[in-house]
Order: C-alpha cells, then sequence, then structure tokens
C-alpha cells in the first residue's frame, strides 16, 4: 500500500464552461412561458404543465422528524412520524413510525398514508447511496434491506412478516480500519472546513497551506484518536479564533455501558504537582514529593451545583474537617492503602478504581519540614 500523500489538498477552482460544455447529454426541463399563460385562458397545454409543477399535496400537519426517502420509480415518499403515548404510569413514551404517502395520479391532490411494518418496533432507517434501496431497522437488531419502490414498499404496509425472513445477516460483522489512514484523512478534512467555512475567507491572513505542513508530520505519529485531537487543536489555535473547537470522536472505551467496571478503571486525583524522587534522595524506597498545593481561585473554581470552592484533598482546609493537618511543599508520598510506591512508575497505577473513596497515604516529612516522621493521611478523593 503507497503511503499517503504529504500534499496539501489542493485549493477548490471554477472556471467559466467551453462553448463545447454549453451542449448536454440530458433533456431540457419543461419551459413554461408564464406571461402567455396568464394572457391567454384558453392554454390549457401549459395550464396542465404548470399544475403539475407546483402541485401541492395533501400530506397532513405532524411531529415528522425526517424525509426519509422518494421512491425511485414514483412520487410517493417516506417519512418518519414521532408519536408520543402515555402509559398507566402516566409517563410518556416516544415512539417513532415509518409512513408511506402515495400520492394518488394528477389531476387529484389526495394521499393514501400507511405504516409499513407496523406491527415492529421501528429504530433507525436509511437510504442507499444509490437511492435504490432501504435499510430498515427494527427491534434493535433486525435488519431488512427493501427495494425503494412504490410496489416493494406498499407490500410491506399490509406484511405480517415477523421479521424472520429475507433479513440481512449480522452474524459476525466487522469493519477493518487502519487508523493511521483513518487519521491522515481526518485530518485534511479539518483543515479543508476551516478552509472553506471559516468567517473570515482571509482566515486572518494566516498561510494557511504552511499550517497545513507544519502539522502534518505529527499527524503521521499519532497512536490513538485523542493524539489527533490535540493536533487538531494546535492547527485550529493559528486562527486565534475564540469559537473554535475539537471535540467529539470514536475513543477507546471498551468499557462503555458497564459503569461499575468503568468506575473501577478511573484514576483518582490527589489534587496535588508530584515528582519521582530516587530512594538516595527520601532515604528510604524512593517516593512522590509534593512540588505544589494549587490553591484555587473562589471566583472561578465553584464546584457543579453549588457554591462551594473546590480545595486539593491534601490541602489543609480539607484535612482540618476530620482532625489532621495537610500536607505541605516537600512532603513526600511513600505508600497508597498500605502499598508501597517505590516499584512503580506512577502513583495513579495505585489510585485506579479510588475516585469518591476514602485512601491512606503514608507520608514523609523531611526534616526541613519541621520534623521528621511517617504520618498516615486519610482523605477522599476525586477524579483526574
Amino acid at each position: 500500500t503507497n503511503a499517503p500523500s504529504t500534499n496539501a489538498p489542493s485549493e477548490s477552482s471554477s472556471s467559466a464552461p467551453s462553448a463545447a460544455a454549453s451542449s448536454s447529454v440530458f433533456p431540457n426541463d419543461i419551459e413554461i412561458d408564464f406571461e402567455s399563460f396568464l394572457s391567454s385562458s384558453n392554454n390549457n397545454n401549459h395550464h396542465h404543465q404548470l399544475l403539475q409543477a407546483i402541485r401541492i399535496v395533501g400530506v397532513p400537519e405532524g411531529p415528522y422528524t425526517s424525509i426519509l426517502s422518494q421512491c425511485s420509480d414514483d412520487p410517493s415518499m417516506v417519512l418518519v412520524l414521532r408519536t408520543n403515548s402515555k402509559k398507566k404510569t402516566k409517563k410518556k413514551t416516544t415512539t417513532y413510525k415509518v409512513k408511506l404517502f402515495s400520492f394518488i395520479d394528477f389531476p387529484s391532490d389526495q394521499v393514501e398514508i400507511d405504516d409499513i411494518y407496523p406491527t415492529q418496533k421501528f429504530v433507525n432507517a436509511q437510504l442507499s447511496t444509490s437511492r435504490q434501496h432501504l435499510l430498515l431497522q427494527y427491534n434493535t437488531n433486525d435488519l431488512k434491506i427493501v427495494d425503494n419502490t412504490i410496489a416493494a414498499l406498499t407490500a410491506l404496509t399490509k406484511s405480517t412478516d415477523k421479521l424472520n425472513k429475507d433479513m440481512a445477516d449480522t452474524e459476525d460483522w466487522g469493519i477493518s480500519v487502519w487508523p493511521t489512514l483513518e487519521y491522515d484523512q481526518l485530518y485534511k478534512d479539518a483543515w479543508r472546513m476551516l478552509r472553506d467555512y471559516f468567517y473570515d475567507t482571509e482566515l486572518h491572513g494566516i498561510d494557511w497551506k504552511a499550517v497545513y505542513h507544519r502539522y502534518y508530520p505529527l499527524v503521521q505519529r499519532c497512536t490513538k484518536r485523542e493524539d489527533l485531537d490535540d493536533v487538531l487543536s494546535q492547527m485550529a489555535s493559528e486562527l486565534s479564533a475564540l469559537h473554535v473547537f475539537v471535540y467529539g470522536g470514536e475513543y477507546n472505551t471498551p468499557l462503555e455501558g458497564q459503569p461499575l467496571t468503568q468506575r473501577l478503571h478511573q484514576v483518582a486525583s490527589l489534587g496535588v504537582t508530584l515528582e519521582r524522587q530516587s530512594s538516595s534522595s527520601v532515604g528510604g524506597g524512593g517516593g512522590f514529593v509534593i512540588t505544589e498545593i494549587p490553591q484555587p481561585n473562589p471566583h472561578y473554581n465553584i464546584m457543579e451545583g453549588g457554591t462551594k470552592v473546590r480545595y486539593s484533598p491534601l490541602s489543609q482546609q480539607v484535612l482540618q474537617l476530620s482532625g489532621q493537618e495537610g500536607l505541605q511543599v516537600g512532603d513526600v508520598i511513600v505508600g497508597v492503602n498500605g502499598e508501597s510506591v517505590a516499584e512503580i512508575p506512577s502513583i495513579g497505577m495505585l489510585l485506579r478504581g479510588q475516585a469518591g473513596r476514602t485512601v491512606r497515604l503514608q507520608v514523609l516529612r523531611q526534616p526541613n519540614n519541621n520534623h521528621n516522621n511517617n504520618n498516615d493521611v486519610w482523605t477522599r478523593l476525586g477524579l483526574n
């Protein structure tokens, strides 16, 4: 496989069509002379054509969520309608129905409305790029592909099919993704979108092609989506625009839908800045020395949903509430819940799954911090 090109996508350009391009292989649209039509009440041919062009069908008003498709061989349309109902618990439930609107032939303006698979619970639907087929999803995992023709869709309105015939085989479905190539495409698309849709066509005077080449080598080094988001943020920041954001995407969350397991893998925060110290520096088996205990700004660091200021769980303000002394810069954490930190590369390994729980820290206070002894500190942690 050839490596992706590092050339910036070419600028879109347009030129006047040549004389040869003026002739088309497609038939011309019907030309309606409205002036002659209005001046001649006997022009029945134009009258017929005009009514077809401006015909308004009798689609009733309703909470439609999407126009799914128009039949490939008929003017009839498929729409999705939202319906709300109340159960015995008086709780509203929202359901969706796929509606087929069959338009009666001209000159009638009547429409016949039927449910597609009326007895099944509709979930989702998609139209194929060729507009020749519909993918209908029912009951979470039941997928059915049908022709986007009036005959096929009309048959579904009368079907008692229990979705056990002519279904899409979803067993062992999978997709092969090459992250490097995917990140390459995402980067190029993001660059193009800012180029084409940024409010200032001059892009604040920035050489946008140069920006592309400056950050593109970093894309080749991205190993996960979070890395790509960092690169996209740096690229977008070149514009110095306030309302340009990078968020969302497909992140590696194998524990999605498993709240307990997910919580057990989350790393708690001590709310301090730590630095790894060797055993010779500490005088024992090594540990993590506190280099900073950030103090909040009472005007900004307000806990969500309240008025309390958020402090570090190791600060004097928090620990004094339980009759303990707050830690200080220079204190060394040598143990977490009775386990030594001497042989671990990151203290986060011992804080996994501890968010919202009380932990015991073994702390060494060195001689220049008033006294030299070991202290056990108990504190409740938050998330990183």
